[in-house]
């Protein structure tokens, strides 16, 4: 089996379509407590809304049978807003 790049014709979430492919396919992910690694998004009210455009898209490319309710993506709303407002860096 050829080993799979990033699809770059996904509008985002890149990640879990990876993810996704290695536990299909039998690999493993492990987790290293020695490696960090940083995703920073300096982005305006607008830029956020079209993001989570671009990556319900592509969520719907990777997952083409899930829906998600209204309540649901409320509820995943509040707790990225809750996890980005914990883990924010304080800017001068």
């Amino acid at each position: 089996m050829d080993p799979k790049n990033f699809d770059e014709d996904l509008s985002g979430l890149e990640d879990i379509d990876f993810a996704k492919f290695i536990l299909e396919n039998d690999y493993k992910i492990f987790y290293s407590t020695d490696t960090s690694v940083e995703h920073y998004h300096d982005e305006t009210y607008k830029q956020i809304k079209n993001r989570y455009k671009r990556e319900a898209f592509a969520l719907k490319i990777i997952y083409p049978d899930k829906v998600i309710s209204l309540f649901g993506l409320i509820s995943m709303f509040i707790k990225d807003l809750n996890f980005d407002l914990r883990n924010r860096k304080i800017q001068n």
